[in-house]
């Protein structure tokens, strides 16, 4: 089976030391960090920009961005992995607006739409016939205007920011797209309308060098808060796009 095939990843997530470690690993870090806090913004803010009252998370993992996603009446999260899914309802109040399901994104029928639905770190590891089957699953979950919010990979991780995420090993596939163009064309032919490409860690290199001194020094705040400084700055170009997707009307 090839580094993309569904069936690999799946079972390279079915794991539960790595579904305990998985948020530890990648995201406690200064650089991680923010790249969470910018996620669940741009989640929370799609939400909030239509009034989403019915929310589905593809991939929901340990409930990483569950745990800070508000604003919705009511919240369905799905993942592949069970060892996964037992870690996010670990994490999660049992009387929350919650519910966690076990499906395949890829063949997953929930007999209902959404206001909004998003997924991070899914997209990602396929080829173009897989994200194809994947962004057909959020549009026929998706309400008529609805939303969807995912993250596409603009530049390639430089390797000491790959060696922090070690326990992702190298045999998982990771999609790279060359331009914004690129990733719009695939995204319009795919029936979606884009509706903004929001660039996350635009410079990058300097960006994990700071991070990775921060948290040597134990001094996680101030790495973090110079992070985002840096991300002000002007030129760079983006780490990762987070997506914002309106789907089309079944009507025209």
């Amino acid at each position: 089976m090839g580094h993309d095939d569904p069936d690999a990843i799946r079972r390279h997530y079915e794991d539960a030391e790595l579904a305990r470690a998985y948020t530890a690993a990648r995201f406690s870090r200064p650089l991680g960090a923010v790249q969470h806090r910018r996620q669940l913004a741009a989640v929370n803010d799609a939400i909030a920009r239509i009034g989403a009252s019915r929310v589905l998370e593809l991939a929901c993992g340990p409930a990483r961005l569950t745990a800070g996603v508000t604003g919705m009446r009511r919240g369905v999260a799905v993942d592949a992995s069970a060892e996964m899914l037992a870690e996010a309802k670990r994490r999660m109040p049992p009387d929350g607006p919650w519910e966690f399901r076990l499906g395949d994104a890829f063949s997953l029928d929930l007999g209902e739409t959404f206001d909004v639905v998003y997924t991070f770190r899914l997209l990602r590891h396929f080829r173009a016939p897989e994200r194809a089957r994947l962004y057909s699953t959020m549009q026929a979950h998706l309400r008529d205007g609805g939303l969807a919010v995912f993250d596409a990979i603009h530049v390639a991780k430089p390797r000491m920011l790959a060696r922090v995420e070690s326990r992702e090993p190298a045999r998982v596939h990771d999609h790279v797209f060359g331009s914004a163009s690129a990733l719009t064309d695939e995204l319009e032919g795919a029936g979606f309308e884009v509706v903004e490409l929001r660039g996350l860690i635009r410079h990058v290199v300097l960006q994990s060098v700071v991070s990775r001194l921060t948290a040597w020094m134990r001094m996680p705040a101030a790495g973090e808060a110079l992070i985002e400084r840096i991300e002000r700055m002007p030129g760079g170009r983006p780490l990762e796009w987070i997506v914002l997707c309106r789907t089309p009307s079944r009507s025209s």
